[in-house]
């Protein structure tokens, strides 16, 4: 009975893994495919964009106020206005709380070390043991606890305010401390990244988010007023699509409404040569090449083949668990049969056939809004239109791409320092086999979801015969192990505290992740700054 309720439970975690992964690769595969059949099937041609329309914007404020106007109910307008007002004071001041409160603690660190350091008293101390702190959403984080005695030989036991989620300093380990004499309690330990980096962090964080949010509530008040003075287009909710004019294998004049439209025309002004993709046998099958396909792509490829991978190599094929592995899949293919019997008579054929209609006509399938079926509801800008907007949506690009560059500034820090403690424990760690022992759930709930993530815990033995056991990093709503699993384990010799799961080149998926992040943002930002730059301040090229 057992080894069947415990294959339940594993098809049905295999079940889960497997559906996610699958999801994730064929989204990202989809992608993948999509634009690499693009690419070696059709012909790169050179084109230029002839003209921009934009689908026209829909202001939901100017259309509030004509039907207040139009049903006299203007008092009732200025009523609402007003406690719209009182409750976005009260949510600012409430928003702007928690980075004030971090930039006075990052301050307030920075000030205490300098402070103690210069005007305190200064004693040798000794780590006698690390706390641990359990956060659900951080996991443990250790805290060293000091001893020291005053120049009266007071013996004083104190706690180091800073935590982190790997042992900073060992037990035994002798460190610096300045104290204050009238309260020993109130130090700090010798080491200056270790006390006012953290605040420099604390009070960056918090001086950077207000900074952000000042400049967005600077430009949406400057909308709101042009909204309200009508003095400047509101451009709100507009999207643009290019027109591209290229000539066919013949030499034939073509022209084609892009199938991707964007809320900013810059990159599409008119007269701007740029790179299509042309099918020689449809001419009229044209589009631009999409690069952020292969990127978002790989985003969703990796983490898929990563969840199949740890699924296969996780299962263990017993007649019980392969029997309710075909069960599930069973279940699953007669929920599907259902859904495909309730649909309406002939619904599945006819979206069939107009598929492979749009596909024989050249219109193939779009990542985006269709522009045939969108030309009815499109107007081209005029040159003045086109003048107003590109300005305006300028200056936006160029704050962009500096806010861009700071993430790219972060994230590149933090692959930086990921990347560099994977390689010391590559390089000098050591490898030990280890058992998974148990596994370890924790429940978190929040607006988004709410579930059990699991975690494994495992033990092992290093070189010198001591037995440790430690919680994996890595969680999953689905358990990755199962206890008796056999696991490589790699460990820090000088401190076995430091230990994970050996995965190969997963290890490196950390600082990997970060760096491909910073690696898009800084591509975005630069490309953000090139067109703000080059669209500032000047007159763009007339229709061709």
């Amino acid at each position: 009975m057992f080894d069947i309720v415990f294959g339940f439970m594993e098809s049905l975690n295999l079940a889960g893994m497997l559906l996610m992964g699958g999801v994730f690769l064929l989204l990202g595969g989809g992608m993948i495919g999509y634009e690499l059949y693009w690419r070696m099937n059709a012909q790169a041609i050179k084109g230029r964009v002839s003209a921009v329309r934009m689908v026209l914007a829909r202001n939901y404020i100017n259309k509030q106020k004509e039907k207040y106007a139009e049903e006299g109910e203007g008092a009732k307008e200025e009523a609402v206005e007003k406690k719209g007002n009182i409750a976005a004071t009260i949510f600012v001041l409430l928003f702007l709380a928690l980075p004030l409160i971090f930039s006075g603690i990052g301050v307030y660190t920075i000030y205490k070390y300098y402070s103690l350091t210069s005007g305190g008293t200064y004693a040798e101390a000794t780590v006698v043991r690390n706390e641990e702190s359990y956060d659900s959403e951080n996991g443990t984080s250790y805290f060293a606890v000091l001893e020291f005695r005053d120049q009266r030989g007071k013996l004083w036991e104190v706690r180091d305010s800073f935590g982190s989620s790997s042992i900073s300093f060992q037990t035994g380990t002798q460190v610096g401390v300045y104290y204050d004499e009238s309260d020993p309690e109130r130090f700090v330990i010798d080491d200056y990244w270790h006390s006012v980096g953290i605040g420099m962090i604390f009070a960056g964080f918090g001086f950077l988010f207000l900074a952000v949010a000042g400049m967005i509530a600077f430009f949406a008040k400057r909308k709101s007023m042009e909204v309200k003075s009508g003095g400047k287009t509101n451009t709100s909710g507009e999207m643009y699509y290019p027109v591209y004019e290229y000539q066919d294998i013949n030499g034939n004049r073509m022209e084609r409404v892009g199938s991707i439209g964007r809320n900013s025309l810059l990159g599409m002004m008119p007269g701007k040569e740029v790179r299509l993709l042309m099918f020689p046998d449809k001419p009229e099958k044209v589009r631009k090449p999409m690069t952020f396909l292969l990127i978002f792509g790989l985003v969703f490829l990796l983490p898929g083949l990563f969840i199949l991978y740890q699924a296969v190599s996780s299962f263990e094929g017993t007649p019980a668990s392969l029997v309710i592995m075909f069960l599930i899949i069973g279940v699953v293919g007669w929920r599907i049969r259902i859904a495909i019997d309730k649909a309406p008579s002939g619904a599945i054929n006819e979206a069939w056939t107009a598929f492979q209609e749009q596909r024989k006509s050249g219109k193939g399938f779009n990542f985006g809004i269709s522009s045939g079926k969108q030309n009815n509801k499109m107007v081209e800008l005029g040159q003045s239109e086109i003048d107003v907007r590109a300005k305006k949506q300028a200056g936006q690009a160029i704050i962009t791409g500096y806010i861009a560059l700071l993430i790219v500034a972060g994230l590149s820090v933090g692959s930086y320092y990921a990347g560099l403690d994977m390689l010391e424990m590559t390089l000098n760690g050591q490898r030990a086999q280890g058992e998974v022992v148990d596994i370890n759930s924790r429940y978190s709930s929040n607006s988004n979801s709410s579930g059990y993530t699991y975690y494994a815990v495992v033990a092992f033995k290093d070189a010198a015969g001591n037995k440790a056991r430690f919680e994996d990093s890595v969680g999953s709503s689905h358990s990755l192990y199962k206890g008796g699993d056999r696991v490589t384990v790699l460990y820090n010799p000088e401190n076995s505290g430091d230990v994970i799961i050996d995965r190969g080149i997963m290890n490196w998926g950390l600082s990997g992740g970060l760096a491909l992040g910073a690696l898009v943002l800084l591509l975005l930002g630069i490309s953000a700054l090139k067109q703000g730059r080059e669209n500032s301040g000047m007159r763009y090229r007339t229709r061709i």
